[in-house]
C-alpha cells in the first residue's frame, strides 16, 4: 500500500475539522433532549442546547477561517 501524499493528508485533516464542527453543532441539542427527558423539564435544555451548539460551532468555524497569525487583540506580538 502506498503512503498517503501530503495533499491527501491535508484533505483528510480538513474533512476531520469540518466533521468536528458539525458534531459540535448537533451534540448539545441531543444532550439537551436527554437532560430534558431525565429531568422532566421539556423543552428548556433542548432550547439551550439548540442555541449553544450552533453558536459554539460557528465560533470554531470562524477560528478556522481566520488567517494564521491574525490576532483579534490588535497587538503586535513581534516587537
Amino acid at each position: 500500500m502506498d503512503k498517503p501524499t501530503k495533499t491527501e493528508l491535508s484533505n483528510a485533516a480538513r474533512f476531520y475539522q469540518i466533521s468536528q464542527i458539525g458534531m459540535e453543532m448537533a451534540i448539545p441539542a441531543g444532550v439537551g433532549v436527554g437532560l430534558d427527558l431525565w429531568l422532566n423539564t421539556m423543552p428548556i435544555c433542548t432550547i439551550i442546547g439548540a442555541i449553544l451548539g450552533p453558536a459554539l460551532g460557528f465560533i470554531h468555524l470562524m477560528s478556522l477561517l481566520r488567517p494564521p497569525g491574525n490576532d483579534l487583540s490588535g497587538k503586535d506580538h513581534n516587537s
